[in-house]
């Protein structure tokens, strides 16, 4: 792997940029090459000067951690800039950890089967499980208590496309654990564009994803069209991209819902669309009961709704508001307002195992 010099990254443009005869001939491929590098080149410097401002700004926030929960009181730390070249692809990669004084303990069902999948889900994005113990009785009885490292690696890779002529954009454990994807046209990295940027690194509010195409599922980014349209205008900061697959009603305002389970709470938006309900992992929201199917439901962010779709054995009870309760088996319901969610059996207020749910 190169590891390049920003003077040698922005003198990859093309050699007859200066050269007026030149650019009249000029291959639009090239002049795509020369857009995305120079997109590239700004993002590197913007990020690379930033870095003291990063470090110092210190906020404490928690990540989700799969169904088990969230880790919480987690700073940024250790940040770095490199700009390498991977053949013929130019890339720029902010790096640093998300750490805490004290190590995460999370307490699950003891399941072999779930035990390995989890500790394998987990080590696929560079969380250390450093301990194990398993308590209480025997059956279903018996917890597993997992210790987390708490120096969790998160990255921001730009990778330059030049072929087309975009700047991709993958997000590994950001905001959740695992990889989300964007794409950058090249006239969107602008004063505007660097600036939500910074907000976004240091977790203050901003509109950054918001105006960046989001490449849906795990579609690959090739596969994806080279729309040249919209993007940031440093006159008018507001306007947004087209989303990707999204309807346009998703410019108007963001969607979230929050579910809350005993003593966690869990948020889906249109960056984090699906959250799988059953009574194994790898479903984000555990429900150990009996009357509850391996997997038993789903929620999913589709058209700026929130639509929840049962499949399995006994049902889904679901109360919306003042609405009577609404009973789905194998159904799908939009979920609206505010209510609560029992996953097998009738909703009554002594249930352990009830699931709130707020949409704004």
């Amino acid at each position: 792997m190169q590891v390049l010099t920003g003077v040698e990254m922005a003198t990859i443009q093309t050699n007859d940029k200066d050269n007026p005869r030149a650019s009249e001939k000029e291959d639009p491929t090239l002049l795509y090459e020369a857009a995305v590098v120079v997109a590239l080149q700004r993002i590197h410097d913007y990020l690379n000067s930033s870095i003291g401002v990063f470090e110092k700004h210190a906020s404490s926030f928690a990540i989700p951690v799969y169904g088990l929960g969230q880790l919480a009181g987690l700073e940024q730390r250790e940040f770095s800039v490199q700009q390498t070249a991977r053949g013929e692809n130019l890339e720029v990669t902010l790096s640093f950890l998300l750490v805490r004084d004290e190590n995460g303990n999370f307490l699950i069902p003891h399941e072999d089967e779930s035990e390995q999948q989890l500790v394998k889900m987990l080590m696929n994005e560079g969380v250390r499980v450093i301990g194990s113990q398993v308590l209480g009785g025997s059956g279903n009885e018996r917890q597993l208590r997992l210790e987390i490292k708490a120096d969790i690696p998160v990255s921001l890779r730009f990778e330059a496309d030049s072929e087309e002529g975009v700047v991709k954009l993958s997000m590994h454990n950001f905001e959740t654990l695992g990889v989300d994807r964007y794409v950058i046209q090249p006239e969107q990295v602008n004063k505007e564009f660097l600036h939500q940027l910074g907000r976004l690194v240091t977790r203050r509010k901003n509109v950054f994803l918001q105006n960046t195409m989001a490449v849906p599922g795990n579609y690959p980014v090739e596969s994806l069209p080279s729309d040249r349209e919209g993007g940031f205008d440093e006159a008018a900061t507001g306007q947004q991209a087209e989303i990707i697959d999204f309807d346009p009603i998703t410019l108007t305002g963001k969607k979230e819902i929050i579910l809350s389970y005993r003593d966690m709470a869990f948020s889906f938006d249109r960056h984090r669309p699906v959250c799988q309900f059953g009574r194994k992992f790898p479903a984000e929201i555990l429900v150990r009961s009996r009357y509850v199917s391996r997997t038993h439901a789903t929620l999913r962010y589709i058209d700026n709704q929130f639509i929840f779709e049962d499949h399995s054995a006994n049902g889904t009870f679901i109360k919306m508001g003042s609405r009577a309760v609404t009973f789905l088996h194998h159904e799908s319901l939009r979920l609206k307002g505010n209510g609560v969610i029992s996953l097998g059996v009738s909703i009554t207020s002594e249930k352990r195992d009830l699931i709130f749910f707020e949409v704004s």
